[in-house]
């Protein structure tokens, strides 16, 4: 039986170890060059509750786009602080900016995915790019992403924004999404694979072209999920249509949670969600990347060790250089991680099964 466990072990950390390095390997950044021209219009669509801390500075992002017409729609999804004061007096120093504002939620829709919706429906441009409102970007990355999904035919591209962790907590909690993403997912069969199977996105940041987006009506098709990232991804492959994800841009990033509490709350709404909502696979994956190594070391002792340390270590390597992220700190809070990895999956499950999923002061 030790043995059974020890290669199991083993052979899930050469798995992982491979599609971490596929995705440093394969890794497509958005081009360096800013793209000449200025005849696409790009509508900047950012749904927002409850985000006067982060708006503002978006919104300076926004505007001070390059290579691209913009128009930035904000749609305020009955924040109960000085959100829409903010986006009102951005509009009157520049009037690319439209504030649109929530009636109230349908029955059947969650927030996000009725605040996208509905401003698309208002949105002229040729692209449509959703961002987070507590993401930020650089001057020329609007235009670089259009020019990647233009020079690769997609209908929908999303990029991973590089996580900034300011506090130990976030370091604690903030990089495991990525670890798990980059070392069971290659980014790569998204590209290039027709499989709905192989599907991924980040709701920080994607990009869609307008006429099919508006075609399709995606997030109207995914309206009371809360993980309409993944869920559109995979409706868009199997409409047979062409996207991509990227692992990370270094003008492109987000700091999601400011703390440990807050981090660990705000991932157990979706950590489950990236093994197909399966407790029981999130649990594998768990057992195996934090107590695999005792079988190993068990079979082959000192060697073993070794062995399992080195696989995990390149794992952590690869991941953190894809994503950039430091590789010191990953590597340095290892376990750490795996225990923070333990109580959100444990969480995730507590509020699953007594359906106490909650965000920004709602139900999800």
């Amino acid at each position: 039986m030790m043995e059974i466990l020890c290669w199991l072990a083993l052979s899930v950390a050469l798995i992982r170890l491979m599609v971490a390095l596929t995705n440093f390997l394969f890794r497509q950044p958005l081009s360096k060059v800013l793209p000449v021209g200025e005849d696409t219009l790009v509508s900047l669509i950012v749904p927002a509750r409850n985000e006067a801390a982060n708006l503002g500075a978006l919104l300076n992002d926004l505007r001070s786009q390059q290579g691209v017409r913009v128009e930035i729609i904000v749609f305020d999804d009955e924040s109960t602080d000085a959100t829409a004061d903010i986006v009102k007096t951005a509009a009157a120093a520049d009037a690319r900016i439209r504030l649109l504002s929530s009636t109230g939620l349908p029955p059947g829709w969650l927030g996000k995915n009725y605040a996208c919706h509905e401003a698309a429906l208002q949105a002229q441009g040729d692209y449509l790019l959703f961002v987070d409102a507590d993401v930020n970007l650089g001057p020329t990355l609007v235009a670089r992403a259009v020019d990647y999904a233009k020079r690769n035919h997609l209908s929908l591209l999303s990029i991973f924004p590089r996580q900034r962790c300011e506090t130990l907590g976030e370091q604690l909690t903030v990089p495991l999404m990525n670890l798990i993403l980059l070392s069971l997912l290659p980014l790569l069969l998204i590209r290039r694979s027709r499989w709905p199977v192989f599907s991924a996105a980040n709701g920080q940041f994607m990009l869609f072209e307008a006429a099919t987006y508006h075609r399709l009506l995606p997030h109207q098709t995914v309206k009371a999920d809360r993980v309409e990232d993944i869920r559109i991804a995979r409706f868009y492959k199997q409409q047979r249509l062409r996207i991509a994800t990227l692992a990370s841009e270094p003008d492109l990033t987000c700091r999601m949670y400011t703390g440990y509490n807050a981090a660990i709350d705000g991932f157990s709404k979706n950590v489950l969600q990236i093994f197909g909502g399966s407790a029981l696979l999130a649990i594998l994956y768990w057992t195996l990347t934090t107590l695999g190594i005792f079988p190993v070391v068990a079979v082959f002792g000192l060697d073993g060790l070794l062995l399992y340390g080195s696989l995990a270590v390149l794992i952590r390597v690869l991941v953190s250089q894809t994503s950039h992220q430091p590789v010191a700190e990953n590597l340095l809070f290892m376990i750490p991680q795996q225990i923070t990895l333990a109580l959100m999956l444990c969480k995730a499950m507590t509020k699953t099964a007594h359906h106490q999923l909650i965000w920004k002061d709602r139900s999800v």
